[in-house]
C-alpha cells in the first residue's frame, strides 16, 4: 500500500512536466507555421502581383494658382475700391477648386471628354490598380481620387495636382483637362459674380431715376399749385414791376410838366395825365403794399416747402450720376475677366514610370502582418500559460 501511494507521488509530478513541455512543442511549431502562412506567402503573393502583374504608372504634375485682375474705377462708392491687379484670388477660390478636383463633378466633365473607364480599364489581369468597364460612378469618384492627389498650399494659394494613368500622355492628358474644368468653373462664378453686379447697378439707376422724376413731379405740381416759377422769380417780378410803375410815373410826370409849360390845368391832356398817374400810383402801392404786407408766414411755408423739394431734386441729381458712373464701371468689368487660373507649372509628360510604389507598399504590408503575427503569437503565448 504504501509503495503504491510512493508510485502516485512519484507519478504526479511527471504528468505535470510533460503537459508544458508539449504545450511549448506546440507553440514553437504553431508560431513558424503563422509567420509562414500569415506573413511570408502573403507577401511572396503580393511580391508576384506587384511585379509580375500589376502595371506600371505615369504621373503627370502642374501648379497653378487662381489670380484677380480687378481694378477700383469711378464708381468707388458703390462697387468699391478693388484692392490690386494681378493679385493672387482669395482662400476661398482655393478651397473651392481643391473640393472640386475631388468632386463627382470634375469627373463627369472629365469622363464625358475622354471616357475615363475606357483610359483606366484593366492592363494584363491588373484587376487591384484599374477600373471595371462597367463600374457605377461612386466607383469611378472612388478610384479617380485614388489616381488624381491635389494639395493645397494655403499660404501662397498654389494648388499642385498629381494624375497617375497607365499612358504617360493619358495622364497629361487628364490633367490638361482638369485645368481646363478649373478655369471655366472660376470663369463661370466670375461671369456670375459680374452679372449680379450688373443687375445691382441696373436696378440702381432704375430706382433712382424713377426717385428723380417723382421729386421733379412733385416740383412741377408744387409750382404749379402756387402759381409761381420759383419763390425767388416771384418776388424778383413784383420788384420788377414796381421798378416798371415807377418808370411810368416819372414819364408822365415829365410829360404833365412839359405840357404846363404853354397851358394850364384846365387842359385835358394834363387831365388825363393826372388820371393816369393816379392809376399808376394806386397800382404801385398796391405792389408795394403785396411785397411788403403780404402773409410771411404763408410765403416762408411755401419757399421751405420748395427748398425741400429742390434739396431732395439735388440730392438725386447727385444720386443718379453716381448710379450711371457705377453702372458704366460694372459694365467696363464684365470687359475682363475677373478672376482667372494660372498655370505656374505646366502638366508633366513621364518617361519613367514611378507607380505603383512596390517596393514602399511590399513594406508597409511585411510590417502590419508582422505586428499582427506578433499580436498573435504573444496572445496565444500568454493564454497558453493561464491554462
Amino acid at each position: 500500500m504504501k509503495e503504491k501511494d510512493q508510485m502516485q507521488m512519484i507519478g504526479t509530478p511527471v504528468v505535470a512536466d510533460k503537459a508544458p513541455k508539449s504545450r511549448r512543442r506546440r507553440y514553437l511549431a504553431l508560431a513558424p507555421a503563422l509567420l509562414v502562412v500569415g506573413v511570408i506567402l502573403p507577401v511572396a503573393a503580393l511580391a508576384a502581383y506587384l511585379y509580375l502583374i500589376a502595371a506600371d504608372q505615369y504621373d503627370s504634375k502642374a501648379a497653378f494658382s487662381i489670380r484677380s485682375e480687378q481694378s477700383g474705377g469711378v464708381a468707388q462708392g458703390f462697387l468699391g475700391a478693388i484692392a490690386s491687379v494681378g493679385g493672387t484670388g482669395s482662400a476661398q477660390d482655393t478651397d473651392l477648386l481643391f473640393d472640386y478636383i475631388q468632386s463627382q463633378a470634375i469627373v463627369k466633365t472629365v469622363d464625358a471628354k475622354l471616357d475615363l473607364r475606357h483610359l483606366y480599364r484593366e492592363r494584363e489581369g491588373d484587376w487591384a490598380f484599374s477600373l471595371a468597364p462597367d463600374a457605377p460612378i461612386e466607383d469611378v469618384v472612388h478610384y479617380w481620387n485614388r489616381m488624381v492627389s491635389v494639395s493645397n498650399e494655403s499660404r501662397d494659394g498654389i494648388l499642385r495636382v498629381e494624375v497617375r494613368a497607365f499612358d504617360p500622355e493619358d495622364a497629361q492628358q487628364i490633367l490638361k483637362e482638369i485645368l481646363a474644368a478649373s478655369s471655366d468653373l472660376i470663369n463661370q462664378l466670375s461671369q456670375d459674380a459680374r452679372a449680379d453686379s450688373l443687375r445691382l447697378s441696373g436696378d440702381l439707376v432704375t430706382e433712382t431715376r424713377a426717385d428723380l422724376q417723382e421729386i421733379r413731379r412733385k416740383l412741377t405740381d408744387f409750382r404749379r399749385e402756387n402759381k409761381i416759377i420759383t419763390p425767388e422769380l416771384e418776388a424778383e417780378s413784383r420788384s420788377t414791376l414796381i421798378a416798371t410803375l415807377q418808370g411810368k410815373i416819372a414819364e408822365a410826370v415829365i410829360e404833365r410838366d412839359s405840357i404846363l409849360a404853354y397851358s394850364n390845368e384846365n387842359d385835358p391832356r394834363v387831365q388825363n395825365i393826372d388820371i393816369r398817374l393816379d392809376s399808376l400810383r394806386a397800382q404801385m402801392e398796391q405792389e408795394r403794399i403785396d411785397l411788403s404786407q403780404s402773409d410771411k408766414t404763408a410765403d416762408l411755408d411755401v419757399y421751405g416747402v420748395y427748398e425741400s423739394l429742390l434739396l431732395e431734386q439735388e440730392m438725386l441729381n447727385v444720386a443718379y450720376g453716381q448710379a450711371l458712373a457705377n453702372q458704366a464701371s460694372a459694365h467696363a468689368e464684365t470687359r475682363r475677366q475677373a478672376r482667372y487660373v494660372t498655370v505656374h507649372v505646366p502638366p508633366s509628360f513621364a518617361e519613367v514610370p514611378l507607380y505603383p510604389q512596390r517596393l514602399k507598399i511590399l513594406l508597409i504590408t511585411t510590417v502590419i502582418l508582422l505586428l499582427i503575427w506578433s499580436i498573435v503569437t504573444v496572445f496565444y503565448k500568454n493564454t497558453r500559460d493561464k491554462f
